[in-house]
C-alpha cells in the first residue's frame, strides 16, 4: 500500500489540471480531502489557506486515530485487517503487534515518502508532520449499526451510510425477477473493484454447483456477456442497481465481497450477508457481520463448494440472521438527522467558528510518552483519585413511563433535572419523579408526578449549617471529597428509605425507564432493576436484598446523557452510548419584572451581576470580605445587580440594588449586562456562555475551580481566588474586564 499510496500522491501533484488549479487564483473554504495512503495531498488545505477536513472511506482505523489523537487501544479495538474481536489474550497480543507494525511503517517509511513528494511540489510548505495534525474535522464512514462502538473525539463525526438513496423503481426484467421468485433471491456481487469473471476457474464451479441446488433464485453481478455452465435458477448482469435491489421484499441473502458500501447497504435494508472478504478492510467488515449475528463469513482460502453450501443453507434456513439484520437495520434507520444533513452541519460550523480549533483535544499537544502517561508510570505513581461528577441518564424513543431520581436538595440540582423530566412529560412521556422540592409549575402537556422527599431540605439545610460554605474553599481536595461521599450515602439511606419511596417500591407499578442522576448516590441505581462503593453496597442489599449486587447495577447504563459541551468544556473522547446535552436548561428569556426590567434598561453605563448560586450565600460573606466587594461596588459607573439573601444590606451603594431571587436567564439575556460575578457553577457557567456575557469567576469548592479555569484559558474571563479578594484585587480584575474588549 505504500507504494500505491506513492504513485497516488505523486500523480495527482503531478497531473496538469491539478497543476492549473494550484497556479489559479481560486479560493476555497474548505478542502475534503479522502484519507487513503494519500497524506502528502493535506497540502492543499495549506495552499488554499482553508479548513482541512479529512473524509475516511472505511471507518476509523489506526491511520487517521493519531491523527486527532483520537484513543484506540488496541485491548478491545480491533485492526481493520484482521478478523478477530481481540477478546482472549492470544487475540490482542496480534492484534497489539499488527497495531505497532503500522505505527512503525507509517511514521518510518511512508510519511517520510510522502513528505518527500509534497515537498518536491511545495518546498515552503510546512512539513507532514504539522499538516497531518491540523484537521479541522474527520467525518467517518461509520456507524454503531455496522461498527463496534468506540471512543470518538468531538472533531470525529460518523455519517456512516450517508450515500444510501431511497429505492428507485427498478428496471421491468429485474422487477419480474423478483416479484416472482416465490422462494425469494439471493443476491451475489463482489463489488466494483473485484469482478466474478476472474474468479478461478475452481472457485466459480464451485459457486456455481451450490447455486445450481437452490431453490431460491439468483441474481449475479458478472461482468461478461455468458457465464459457462450458467444454472436456470441464475440471472447475470453486467450492472445492478444494488441499493434498489437491497430494498426488494423478496431478496432473502446477499452474498458480497464485504466492501463497506455493500455492508452499510445490507444493514440499511435488513438483508443477511454471506461475506466473501478478499483483501483489505474486507475481512474486518465480514467479521463485524458475523459477531453482530447478521450473516456469515468465509475466507476465500477456504471456498470450496462444502463451505459455501453449508454457510448459504444456514443463513437462508436460520430465521435468527434475518433477525438480528432487522434489528441492525432499525439501529441504522433510527437517526436524529439525515447523515448527509450531519456532515454539512459539521462543515458549516468549522466555517462560522475559525476552524475547529475548540474541538482539538489535549492529547494532539502531548508528546507520545505523555500520551500514554509513560512519565507518569515510571516515577510509579502511589496512588490516583479520579472524581467523576456527571449528570447520566436512560432515554427512550417512544412514549414510556419514565420514573426520574433526583434526591439531591440543591437548587442548581432540581434546575436541571426539572428541566429533563418537564421537557419529557411535554414530549407525551408518563412521567413521576423523586425529588426533594415538587414541581410548582405543571407541564402543559403529558403526565407529570411527583414523589416528595419530604425533610430533605431540612436536612440539607442542618448540614449546610455545619460549616459555611466560604470554609469550604479551605478544604482540601480530599476532606471535601469525603465530606460530599458521606453526606450523598446519607442522602441514599434516607431516600431508599423514605415512606413515600417505600410506597412506591410496595406498589404494582413498573416503568419502561428509570433516571437517576448521578452525584455519589450509587445505590439508587438499584431501583432500575426493581422496576422491570462497599458503603452503597449495604444499603442496596438491605432495601432491596433481592436485587443484583451494586457491580452489576454500575456498569448496566444504556445511556449516558451529560450537562456539557465543547463550548463550556474541554473536548474529550465519548464511546457512542455517551452524548452531550449542555444548556438543555436555558429557556428563551422571559419578561422581567417590571422594577429588574427598568433599573436594568436605565444602565446607561451597563450592569454587572453578581449572585454566587443557590448552595453558596452572599450574606454568609466574612465582613472583610463583604467590606471589598461594597468599597469597590460603590466606584463603579456600573449599576450592580446582586443576589442577597437577606432584607438589608448595611452601607449598600446607590448604584446597587438587591434581590433575594432573582431570574438569572432572563438577566444575563438583557443587551446592558456588561459582566457576571459568578461562583462558577456548570449552571450559571454554561448560561453566561449562551448569552455572551464575560466572567469574573470566585470558585470556592467542587467543579467550580475547573469551570473556572476552562473560563480562563477560553478567553473570556478572570479568575479570582477567593482567599485573595481584597478591594485592590477586586477592582483591578473588574476594570480590566470591563474596558478590555477582547
Amino acid at each position: 500500500m505504500n507504494s500505491i499510496g506513492n504513485e497516488f500522491t505523486e500523480g495527482t501533484l503531478s497531473d496538469p489540471n491539478v497543476q492549473k488549479l494550484l497556479k489559479s487564483d481560486k479560493k476555497f473554504d474548505v478542502v475534503i480531502i479522502e484519507q487513503f495512503v494519500n497524506d502528502g495531498l493535506k497540502v492543499f488545505a495549506h495552499h488554499f489557506q482553508a479548513h482541512l477536513v479529512v473524509f475516511v472511506t472505511f471507518g476509523s482505523n489506526a491511520w487517521i486515530n493519531p491523527l486527532v489523537a483520537n484513543p484506540a487501544p488496541p485491548s478491545y479495538v480491533p485492526e481493520q485487517k484482521i478478523n478477530m474481536d481481540p477478546k482472549n489474550f492470544f487475540h490482542r497480543v496480534f492484534n497489539t503487534i499488527i497495531y505497532i507494525a503500522g505505527e512503525l511503517n507509517r511514521n518510518l517509511l511512508f510519511f517520510p515518502a510522502q513528505n518527500k513528494i509534497m515537498k518536491k511540489y511545495f518546498p515552503d510548505a510546512p512539513d507532514l508532520d504539522v499538516l497531518n495534525y491540523n484537521a479541522s474535522l474527520v467525518l467517518v464512514n461509520s456507524h454503531i449499526s455496522t461498527n463496534k462502538p468506540v471512543p470518538r473525539v468531538p472533531s470525529m463525526v460518523d455519517i456512516g451510510g450517508f450515500h444510501i438513496n431511497p429505492p428507485k423503481k427498478l428496471p421491468k426484467d429485474l422487477q419480474e425477477y423478483l416479484d416472482s421468485a416465490k422462494e425469494g433471491v439471493v443476491y451475489f456481487s463482489m463489488g466494483s473493484t473485484l469482478q466474478s469473471i476472474n474468479l478461478p476457474v475452481e472457485k466459480r464451479e464451485a459457486i456455481l454447483r451450490v447455486f445450481s441446488k437452490l431453490k431460491q433464485n439468483v441474481l449475479w453481478k458478472w461482468e461478461d456477456e455468458s457465464l459457462p455452465g450458467q444454472p436456470q435458477n441464475v440471472k447475470l448482469g453486467k450492472w445492478l442497481p444494488q441499493q434498489d435491489i437491497l430494498a426488494h421484499p423478496n431478496v432473502k441473502a446477499f452474498v458480497t465481497h464485504g466492501g463497506l458500501l455493500s455492508i452499510l447497504e445490507s444493514v440499511y435494508h435488513g438483508v443477511p450477508v454471506l461475506a466473501l472478504p478478499v483483501f483489505g478492510d474486507q475481512v474486518m467488515n465480514a467479521a463485524e457481520a458475523a459477531w453482530n449475528g447478521c450473516g456469515r463469513y468465509i475466507l476465500y482460502d477456504d471456498l470450496n463448494e462444502e463451505t459455501l453450501e453449508e454457510a448459504l443453507n444456514d443463513i437462508l434456513k436460520n430465521p435468527k440472521y434475518s433477525e438480528n439484520m432487522k434489528t441492525r437495520s432499525k439501529l441504522m434507520r433510527d437517526r436524529q438527522n439525515k447523515p448527509i444533513d450531519v456532515a454539512d452541519y459539521w462543515i458549516r460550523h468549522i466555517i462560522r467558528h475559525n476552524g475547529g480549533a475548540h474541538l482539538r483535544v489535549a492529547g494532539l499537544e502531548l508528546p507520545w510518552y505523555q500520551y500514554l502517561v509513560l512519565d507518569v508510570i515510571e516515577r510509579e505513581m502511589k496512588f490516583a483519585l479520579l472524581a467523576v461528577v456527571s449528570l447520566t441518564y436512560s432515554y427512550v424513543a417512544e412514549s414510556a413511563k419514565i420514573l426520574g431520581i433526583f434526591p439531591v436538595p440543591a437548587t442548581s440540582h432540581y434546575i436541571l433535572g426539572s428541566a429533563l423530566m418537564r421537557g419529557l412529560a411535554e414530549r407525551g412521556h408518563d412521567v413521576t419523579v423523586i425529588n426533594s422540592y415538587g414541581e410548582k409549575d405543571l407541564p402543559k402537556n403529558g403526565s407529570y408526578r411527583d414523589i416528595l422527599l419530604t425533610g430533605f431540605l431540612e436536612m440539607a439545610k442542618k448540614r449546610r449549617e455545619q460549616i459555611n460554605s466560604f470554609d469550604r474553599e479551605d478544604m482540601n481536595s480530599f476532606l471535601s471529597t469525603a465530606f460530599i461521599h458521606y453526606f450523598m450515602l446519607e442522602l441514599t439511606e434516607h431516600t431508599l428509605n423514605h415512606t413515600n419511596v417505600q410506597k412506591l417500591l410496595h406498589s404494582n407499578e413498573t416503568f419502561d425507564v428509570v433516571i437517576v442522576e448521578q452525584f455519589m448516590t450509587y445505590g439508587l441505581k438499584a431501583l432500575a432493576t426493581h422496576f422491570k462503593g462497599h458503603l452503597h453496597r449495604q444499603l442496596v442489599r438491605k432495601y432491596l436484598p433481592n436485587g443484583p449486587d451494586l457491580n452489576e447495577i454500575l456498569y448496566n447504563a444504556s445511556v449516558v446523557f451529560v450537562n456539557s459541551h465543547h463550548s463550556t468544556n474541554d473536548p474529550v473522547p465519548y464511546v457512542p452510548n455517551m452524548i452531550d446535552i449542555g444548556g438543555f436548561h436555558v429557556k428563551p428569556p422571559k419578561k422581567l419584572p417590571r422594577d429588574l426590567q427598568e433599573f436594568l434598561d436605565d444602565a446607561e453605563n451597563g450592569v454587572i451581576y453578581f449572585s454566587l448560586g443557590s448552595n453558596i450565600k452572599c450574606s454568609d460573606l466574612p465582613p472583610e470580605k463583604l467590606e471589598a466587594f461594597l468599597n469597590t461596588f460603590s466606584k463603579l459607573k456600573q449599576k450592580v445587580l446582586w443576589k442577597w439573601e437577606t432584607d438589608v444590606l448595611p452601607g449598600k451603594p446607590t448604584n446597587v440594588k438587591l434581590g433575594k431571587w432573582l431570574p438569572q436567564q432572563d438577566i444575563l439575556a438583557h443587551p446592558n449586562m456588561k459582566l457576571f460575578i459568578t461562583h462558577g457553577g456548570l449552571l450559571s457557567t454554561t448560561e453566561t456562555i449562551y448569552h455572551g456575557v464575560p466572567v469574573l469567576a470566585i470558585p470556592i469548592f467542587g467543579d467550580q475551580r475547573l469551570n473556572t479555569q476552562k473560563i480562563v484559558n477560553s478567553g473570556f474571563g478572570l479568575s479570582l481566588n477567593y482567599k485573595d479578594i481584597t478591594q485592590e484585587t477586586l477592582t483591578e480584575k473588574l476594570n480590566d474586564l470591563l474596558t478590555n474588549q477582547t
